[in-house]
């Protein structure tokens, strides 16, 4: 079965200073793949690659078998490559409702919703848990209720990929539970490969069927999550610190 992502020797230097360096990963698609490590290791930096936001300096990426690195992140986002962000980003100024068919009409480029866009963004909002929401503005949700509109915004363009970059810090333990929950509902139910880059330990280890651990932009550990938090090196450079 072909990977549905494959980065090969992924580097980036700004300056001097290799934000990530010969990153290696084969992502079989309908996983639940984390990446974990220190502040500034170098995750967000191989998620804005993927997206197209940053160019590698060196490297290749690969999804569905074809080279993505260097398209453009309107193209690599119609061939179903989506993400969120550390920092949310809604429209505060206009309601939930209109947040997430923006979405649906960035993805198909069109300036007028068909009845089958309305309808998809009926069905996202409800299932992201948003209903009572729709007609509020999106600056007097919660942090947890905007973390969901900027999800319903990607999962309306319809991606095969998921990039979810710290989606549940800040979160209670309640609401990361129910994160959790909608995330496995996401993958199981939708079939979306999700990767996951967090600091919220108990979520990565709950949700992920394997981790990768980045220190100094360099792969450190890869396995399932038992193993992972079990590995001497990565206790040194990142859990012990997490657990102090």
């Amino acid at each position: 079965m072909q990977d549905l992502l494959v980065l090969k020797k992924l580097t980036k230097y700004f300056g001097g200073v290799a934000a990530a360096k010969d990153v290696d990963l084969n992502l079989k698609g309908g996983m639940r793949l984390g990446i974990i490590g220190p502040n500034g290791a170098g995750k967000t930096t191989i998620f804005n690659m993927i997206t197209g936001e940053i160019k590698p300096s060196a490297g290749t990426i690969e999804f569905e078998g074809e080279p993505i690195h260097r398209l453009k992140p309107h193209h690599i986002s119609k061939k179903g490559i989506g993400r969120t962000f550390q920092i949310v980003r809604v429209f505060d100024e206009i309601p939930v409702y209109d947040n997430v068919l923006i979405g649906a009409l960035a993805k198909e480029l069109r300036f007028k919703p068909t009845q089958e866009q309305h309808r998809e963004v009926d069905e996202i909002i409800e299932m992201t848990g948003l209903q009572e929401y729709r007609e509020l503005n999106a600056e007097n949700l919660t942090v947890s209720a905007k973390k969901r509109v900027g999800l319903a915004t990607v999962l309306v363009t319809k991606p095969k990929l998921l990039l979810l970059d710290e989606l549940m810090a800040g979160l209670t333990f309640v609401e990361i539970d129910e994160i959790l929950e909608l995330l496995r509902k996401i993958n199981g139910e939708m079939g979306i490969t999700l990767v996951v880059v967090e600091h919220v330990m108990k979520a990565v280890m709950e949700l992920c069927e394997r981790i990768i651990v980045i220190s100094s932009g360099e792969k450190i550990a890869e396995g399932p999550p038992q193993e992972v938090a079990n590995n001497k090196k990565v206790i040194d450079v990142y859990l012990g610190e997490e657990r102090k």
